[in-house]
Formats: C-alpha cells, structure tokens, sequence
C-alpha cells in the first residue's frame, strides 16, 4: 500500500481520476485477508471498514486536489457496495416535551 500511494498524487494529478488507486488499494486489502486465511471475499462489513482505513490513509495526503479525488472515489465506492447512504444524514431524534428538564444555573 505504501508503495502503491507513492505516486497516487502525481498520477492523480496527469489523469485526474481516483478510481484505479481506490480499486488497487480495495485489492490490497483483499489480498491481506485471504493471505491471513479469512474469507477470501469480504463482506459489506470488511470491504466499509477497509475504506474507512484507506480514508483516514488519503486524508493525509499532501495535495488538497488528489485528497479531494480520493476521498469523493472512497465515497463513491462505499455507495456502489451498498456500505452506506454516503453522507445521508440520520433524521433528528423525536424530543417529547416531558422528557425535557430545565434547569437554571446561577
């Protein structure tokens, strides 16, 4: 993986598409798991908790523009795997009047 993200900034940058990063990288991944003997494929659990590492990894890139690619390609991968509504926010808790308590503090 170290490897592979050598030059993710650079050929990010000449072809201006995340995808093949984010593809190796899922592949990497992959690999790891069925060399430490677990299920060759992951579940939907496995493959959101492996682009949630790479996330936090292209986080620290350098380049705001090959950041940016990575982290909307992750996004986008996590909607097609169906691993999640991409950033859908969850309905607001339903406040009941009686279960509010005010208190004033001098």
């Amino acid at each position: 993986l170290r490897d592979l993200s050598k030059g993710t900034t650079a050929r990010i940058r000449d072809d201006g598409r995340a995808s093949g990063y984010v593809a190796e990288a899922v592949a990497l991944f992959d690999d790891a798991r069925h060399a430490a003997g677990a299920a060759a494929a992951a579940d939907a659990d496995g493959r959101r908790a492996d682009l949630e590492l790479l996330s936090e990894i292209a986080a620290g890139l350098p380049d705001q523009g090959a950041r940016g690619s990575v982290l909307a390609e992750i996004a986008a991968t996590v909607r097609r795997t169906g691993g999640g509504a991409g950033g859908a926010a969850a309905p607001p808790p339903v406040l009941r009047e009686e279960d509010l308590d005010e208190r004033f503090v001098r």
